[in-house]
């Protein structure tokens, strides 16, 4: 990671804590104007910030926050869903989730079908070059 890409999401972080710790009223309010665009000057150049709130339903408010590098690097995006009190809504929280299974993680017959696949293809093509 360069630094500039971690400057982006250092901006995008303190944006979604910045925003989620504002009032309940002050975020309904947010939600009916349009999004907030920043210009942030830092020592590594110019950052345009664009911060989001919507209305989600069963009383809960999505955050979104974007900064970008003027087109020097891709956008750094994040977003949150909070309830009315700015905790994270249950529903979007990992933390008494069990952890992901791994998609890659094959069992024995596939991995020996998967290897002798590779093996074939291989031969093949070196038979044809």
């Amino acid at each position: 990671m360069e630094v500039l890409e971690a400057e982006l999401w250092q901006l995008v972080d303190q944006r979604l804590d910045q925003v989620r710790r504002l009032p309940h009223d002050e975020l309904l309010r947010r939600t009916a104007g349009e999004p907030e665009i920043e210009l942030l000057g830092r020592p590594s150049g110019t950052f345009r910030r664009r911060t989001r709130v919507i209305v989600c339903p069963n009383d809960r408010l999505g955050i979104t926050v974007r900064v970008d590098a003027e087109g020097r690097r891709r956008p750094a995006e994040g977003g949150i869903v909070i309830t009315s009190t700015g905790a994270l809504a249950p529903e979007w929280s990992l933390r008494d989730e069990p952890p992901r299974t791994n998609p890659f993680a094959f069992g024995p017959a596939a991995t020996v079908a998967g290897l002798a696949l590779c093996a074939v293809l291989l031969l093949v093509f070196f038979l044809l070059t």
